[in-house]
């Protein structure tokens, strides 16, 4: 007699999980999740921090930069009061010495009390 061989069936894969299995991968699964979005949220407020400090660190760079335009524009307005006040002085002296100088004749008194200066001859200038 000849033996009949039967093909049996073999088991793929992995067995099915038990119960316990299943609710300790899903409390490990959750409890990554909770340790991630704590790791996000850190994260986040640190960036914020920084860039809070960053903030604070370029406006006060940006003051110390200011301040030091400030005395430099100071010190040239001083510098241009100082030769405009020179300057003025010469023109005071040139003009009271044109007024002593009398080349055209006399200079009318109503003139000078009138406007200040003598009365300019030609075309009138340009108003603005």
């Amino acid at each position: 007699m000849t033996t009949v061989k039967t093909q049996t069936k073999t088991k793929r894969g992995r067995p099915p999980l038990s119960a316990a299995k299943k609710i300790q991968r899903n409390k490990a699964a959750l409890n990554a999740r909770i340790a991630q979005k704590a790791l996000r949220a850190k994260i986040a407020m640190l960036k914020a921090n920084f860039k809070e400090k960053l903030k604070i660190a370029e406006h006060e760079a940006y003051q110390k930069a200011l301040e030091k335009v400030v005395k430099i524009e100071h010190k040239k307005m001083e510098a241009n009061f100082k030769a405009l006040a020179v300057a003025k002085a010469k023109g005071n002296r040139k003009r009271m010495k044109r007024m002593l100088v009398t080349s055209r004749g006399r200079t009318s008194q109503f003139n000078i009390a009138k406007t200040g200066t003598i009365r300019k001859r030609g075309r009138p200038r340009k108003m603005k």
